[in-house]
């Protein structure tokens, strides 16, 4: 029996545009990023537990943790979208319950 994974539910119905599908490929080839993504909105939360975090600031951190090694994702390379940022607080807070209310949401329009 397999671990279940935080990508079981597939794409979330909020990423069918062509942004979202995108992203959503993107995360199921390196489940290493929402992982990390994951991991580091837990670490301001317990630090900070009732003030939001901005999700672009997150993927700031991920994308220096991976250049410095912290992350290690030994699949192909990989870009992280600043479009991506709003799908992945959204993905987050609906993948972990720990996380609803970590992030302030505003209405997403995709193009």
């Amino acid at each position: 029996m397999t671990e279940p994974t935080l990508f079981d539910a597939g794409p979330p119905a909020y990423a069918t545009d062509p942004i979202g599908i995108a992203w959503w490929a993107m995360m199921e080839t390196h489940p290493t990023v929402g992982a990390e993504f994951v991991r580091l909105a837990r670490q301001w939360r317990a630090a900070n537990p009732t003030k939001p975090v901005g999700s672009k600031a997150i993927l700031e951190v991920l994308r220096w943790n991976t250049a410095i090694g912290v992350v290690v994702d030994f699949s192909e390379p990989y870009r992280v979208n600043n479009n991506w940022s709003a799908l992945m607080s959204r993905w987050a807070m609906d993948t972990c319950p720990d996380l609803r209310g970590a992030f302030r949401l505003r209405e997403r329009i995709s193009t």
